[in-house]
C-alpha cells in the first residue's frame, strides 16, 4: 500500500516544484510574491480537497455486531450477540474473522455462525 501512495506522490511533487520554479523564474518572484504563490496554491488544494470528505459507504450489516440473526438492528451498542439459535450448538468460534455474505443481504462473520454445517475454502473462496 505504502508503495503505490510513494508511486503516486513522488512524482506528483514533482511535477508540482518543477512547474512552482517554472512560475517563479517567469514572473520573477521574489520571497513575498512567493509566499502568496504557496498561500494561495494551499487554498486552492483544500477547496480542491473537500469533496473527497464527503464520500464514504455505508456499514454493511454484520449478524451479531449491527443487526441481530432476525435483521433487527441492534439497539445496545458495544453489546455484541455473536451466538444465536441457530449456531448455538456448533461449537464456533468468537475469534475467527472470515466473513460470508447470506442471501438476506447479511454479513454473518464466519460460515459456522452463520449456521452452515460445513464449508470449503476460505476468505473469497467459501
Amino acid at each position: 500500500m505504502f508503495l503505490c501512495a510513494g508511486a503516486t506522490s513522488i512524482p506528483a511533487a514533482a511535477v508540482g516544484v518543477f512547474l512552482g520554479g517554472l512560475l517563479m523564474k517567469r514572473y520573477k518572484m521574489g520571497l513575498l510574491s512567493a509566499s502568496k504563490l504557496v498561500f494561495v496554491s494551499s487554498i486552492v488544494a483544500f477547496i480542491m480537497s473537500l469533496p473527497v470528505f464527503m464520500l464514504g459507504c455505508e456499514n454493511g450489516d454484520v449478524a451479531g455486531i449491527t443487526v441481530l440473526y432476525n435483521g433487527s438492528k441492534v439497539e445496545t451498542w458495544g453489546k455484541q450477540q455473536l451466538f444465536s439459535s441457530c449456531n448455538a450448538d456448533c461449537s464456533c468460534s468468537s475469534q475467527q474473522w472470515d466473513p460470508v455474505c447470506g442471501a438476506n443481504n447479511i454479513t454473518y462473520v464466519s460460515a459456522c455462525l452463520a449456521g452452515c454445517k460445513s464449508s470449503t475454502g476460505s476468505g473469497k473462496h467459501i
